[in-house]
């Protein structure tokens, strides 16, 4: 960042789509400062995707993320335990004849949810997905950690799917 490397890739990357005719460059980012300098360099804000998360143990989280310390980190048990109880009690049933299973990427099924994510996306700016390229997407991530993907299912009918991985961030969250 301190050699200012990025922009005269983004830049590089805007000649080489000149002279090869192109007309658009989409990107994404999950992070608002990277987002923030893509602006600064002319590119125009089309959205934005909201994150959904559920924190398992969400006083730990705050208590790692703040950089609270080693008591924060200690009594965070406690809390947590509470959460999780309160949870337990609070949970959703999938119901009404539903599954939720986990699939390997070369299961059949992939392609009901290409389908679905496409279907998703019509009318809107969206990634346009072929069960191959969704295949090799979620092969695996750049840290080695494996994509785990659930499908929700009624019948033979799959209604819809998550995707998700475990990645470990600074100061050791998970």
């Amino acid at each position: 960042r301190a050699l200012m490397v990025y922009p005269q890739l983004v830049f590089a990357m805007a000649r080489g789509m000149r002279e090869a005719g192109l007309e658009l460059l989409f990107t994404a980012t999950r992070q608002p400062d990277v987002a923030d300098g893509h602006q600064k360099l002319g590119y125009q804000l089309v959205g934005t995707i909201p994150v959904r998360l559920l924190p398992l143990r969400p006083f730990r989280l705050v208590a790692r993320q703040k950089k609270l310390g080693a008591l924060a980190e200690a009594l965070a048990p406690l809390p947590d335990a509470l959460w999780s109880l309160w949870r337990t009690f609070h949970r959703r049933s999938v119901g009404g004849g539903r599954t939720i299973e986990e699939v390997p990427l070369e299961d059949d099924r992939i392609e009901a949810l290409v389908e679905l994510m496409n279907a998703r996306g019509t009318g809107r700016i969206a990634q346009a997905w072929t069960p191959d390229h969704f295949r090799a997407r979620f092969k695996g991530a750049l840290d080695g950690e494996p994509y785990v993907i659930h499908l929700v299912r009624s019948g033979d009918r799959v209604l819809g799917g998550a995707i998700h991985r475990l990645a470990i961030r600074g100061n050791g969250v998970r």
